[in-house]
Order: structure tokens, then C-alpha cells, then sequence
């Protein structure tokens, strides 16, 4: 069972709403990367930690600064009220074989907080491509649910200030 820890309680009820953005652990940390950039960019204030048994535990200086007396643990909670967006910043992969479990369970607290909207940010391996996927875009957006693409892609839009081209819908 997931667990959360919140450096302050009071907060907590300003996650309800929010658009909540989370890294998928894969080639090249990108997601991960860009969580950092947006959170450095944008003074996210950190909110807490997640404990998952399905996480690899890590432990280690703060992730910004080293000069401070904080830590940096697998999972933290960041907050930016100013954009109503939450981030999760996952710094160390899920355990072989507890995928299922970590999914499910970082299912139910994005439900418990009440995020309005999820946003999973990941790569993939070049390699995979297929001939058609060598011309245009090099960024794709790929999209499970319609009505989640347009606010998805208009947040993502405006947030990183550049137009970034729907090139592909999934059905999935």
C-alpha cells in the first residue's frame, strides 16, 4: 500500500483539481529529466514523499541544492500553486515484478487526492520506429483519451512555451 507523507496537512486539500505530472522510469530518464527541469524552472515547493514497497527505496542529498540539510527519497510530491500542477518525481525504478502493484496503487491516490487530470511523461526507444515515423515530428504525443489529449496538449503547449503536433492517436 502506498503511503504519503506530507510535510505540511494543511496542504494537502489544494491537490484536489490539479493537474498532477508523472515521470515514467525508462530510456534516458527523460521524463524524470524534465520533471527536474520544470520543478527547477518553476519554484515547485516540495509537499511530501510516497512510499511504495513496489519502489526501489533511495536515499540521498537534495536533488537541487547541496548545500541544503533536505533529502531526496524515491517518490516526492512537488506543488505549484500558481499553475495548479502537482509533480511526482519517481527517482528510482519500480522492483521487477511489481509493476501491477505500483500502478494500482499509484492509481488509488491520484484518486484519493482528486486530481482533475494525469499527465505521464516517458520515452521510448528510437530504434522502434517505423519508416513513416522518420519524417515530420521528432516529439510524439501519444494519447489514450481524447478529452485528456486537447488539455493535455494545450498544458504541455503553453507550459513549455513551443507547439508541439499531435502525430499520433492510440486507440489504446
Amino acid at each position: 500500500m502506498m503511503k504519503f507523507f506530507a510535510e505540511n496537512t494543511e496542504q494537502l486539500n489544494l491537490l484536489a483539481g490539479t493537474t498532477v505530472i508523472l515521470p515514467v522510469v525508462t530510456i534516458g530518464n527523460v521524463g524524470q529529466l524534465a520533471i527536474d527541469l520544470v520543478m527547477h524552472s518553476c519554484g515547485f515547493k516540495k509537499l511530501g514523499a510516497l512510499e511504495s514497497d513496489a519502489v526501489v527505496p533511495v536515499v540521498g542529498r537534495d536533488a537541487f541544492s547541496t548545500s541544503s540539510p533536505d533529502f531526496t527519497t524515491s517518490l516526492e510530491v512537488f506543488f505549484l500553486a500558481s499553475a495548479s500542477l502537482t509533480v511526482v518525481q519517481q527517482r528510482s525504478p519500480v522492483v521487477k515484478g511489481q509493476t501491477a502493484q505500483f500502478v494500482q496503487e499509484m492509481w488509488a491516490w491520484i484518486e484519493e487526492m482528486g486530481f482533475k487530470q494525469v499527465i505521464v511523461l516517458g520515452s521510448l526507444d528510437a530504434s522502434r520506429r517505423l519508416d513513416f515515423h522518420l519524417a515530420g515530428c521528432v516529439s510524439r504525443a501519444f494519447v489514450v483519451r481524447a478529452c485528456v489529449c486537447v488539455r493535455a496538449c494545450c498544458l504541455l503547449t503553453s507550459f513549455f512555451l513551443r507547439s508541439w503536433p499531435i502525430c499520433e492517436l492510440s486507440a489504446g
